[in-house]
Parts: structure tokens; C-alpha cells; sequence
């Protein structure tokens, strides 16, 4: 509760918490050779409200507005599309500390193809946790057989498979396996078939 600003240094893999009571942030040589990188959260706390649609392993494509460089979190991406006007998706890509800020003019999101954990955000969206489809519409014992995007591993409940397809422009229909505990996804081309059949 007493942090009021953050010193990232990721030449040593560390954070620093500062109280009310720190100076600076002084601008050096050695800080910008080291990529060191100071947030006053008593700027920046207020003015972000963060309350975006997460898409985890998935991006947009299109509308890119910027590439922002040496960011260490997805939180601190998010806040760059926060801060800029135009943005309405980001993706952060931690395997290169890229931030890829997007107008709304992108489209997707869709999955990325890569064992690297990438999180894309839409600013201000309609929260979709909880959101089940409506009542008739659940059908048991039938699978999608064509018009597979993307089958999950590891979906640990039925409700989560069903926020994957909502999270996606493309789905329409979702397949929930409770005993392997997987996830496929179809648009709109799918065929509903019983679901011992192959």
C-alpha cells in the first residue's frame, strides 16, 4: 500500500518499490544503456482503468499503430494502448518485449501458432466471463466435425470452452470433451455429428 513508484532493471531480473518518500526518476546513461525503466504509479494508477477482454495465444492482425519496444509485462503494454488514443487492441510478446499497439481497423483476434505465451487485449469490451450460451442451444452427446479453428488441451471446465468461442469473431460453435478435458472451436461451416462417430 505505500508504493508509489516502480524501478524495472532487467539486466539483474529486478523490481524496485519506492514510497512517497524517493526522488527522481533522474535520467542517466547507465539507465538507458541497461534498458532501466522508472513508472510513477501515482501518473499513471489513476488514469487507467483496467477492464479489457484477455485473449491468451492469440493476436490481432491489421490497424498496427506502433511497436513499442522493451516492455516487461503484458499489464505495462496494456497500459500503452490505455494511453494512446487510437488503440483499441494490443498484443504483448514476451519472448521479444514487444507491445504491438492496433486501431480498430484490426481484425481477429485469432491463435497465434506459438509455444510462446502471447496475451492480446480489446480495451472497453463487453466482459464475457460467465457468459453461457442460451438455453436450447447446448446440445449433448453431438461434436462439430468440420469447420475446426483450434482444438485446446488442458480446458479445465465447459464453461471456459464456451468463453474461447466467444472471445473469438470466428466460432460458433464449441465442443467440450469433459474426459480429456478439451476444447474445439468451429465456425460456420461446421457439421453437428453424434459424437461417437468419426
Amino acid at each position: 500500500h505505500q508504493c508509489v513508484a516502480v524501478t524495472l532493471s532487467p539486466g539483474i531480473q529486478r523490481c524496485f518499490l519506492h514510497n512517497s518518500a524517493s526522488s527522481g526518476p533522474i535520467a542517466s546513461d547507465y539507465a538507458a544503456e541497461k534498458k532501466i525503466q522508472s513508472y510513477d504509479l501515482r501518473c499513471s494508477k489513476p488514469e487507467v482503468s483496467m477492464e479489457p477482454c484477455t485473449y491468451d495465444r492469440q493476436v490481432f492482425e491489421g490497424g498496427l499503430l506502433e511497436t513499442v519496444p522493451d516492455i516487461y509485462s503484458a499489464r505495462l503494454c496494456l497500459e500503452e494502448c490505455y494511453h494512446d488514443a487510437s488503440c483499441v487492441f494490443a498484443t504483448y510478446e514476451p519472448f521479444t518485449l514487444n507491445c504491438l499497439l492496433r486501431s480498430g481497423d484490426a481484425t481477429g483476434p485469432v491463435y497465434s501458432g506459438t509455444t510462446d505465451r502471447v496475451t492480446s487485449f480489446k480495451i472497453h469490451c463487453e466482459q464475457i466471463q460467465g457468459k453461457r450460451p442460451e438455453e436450447g442451444c447446448v446440445k449433448v452427446g453431438l461434436k462439430a466435425k468440420s469447420g475446426i479453428i483450434v482444438e485446446q488441451k488442458a480446458v479445465e471446465s465447459e464453461d471456459l470452452c464456451f468463453e474461447e468461442c466467444f472471445q473469438s469473431e470466428k466460432c460458433v460453435v464449441a465442443t467440450y470433451y469433459g474426459d480429456s478435458k478439451s476444447c474445439t472451436l468451429g465456425d460456420s461451416s461446421h457439421q453437428l455429428v453424434p459424437a461417437e462417430s468419426q
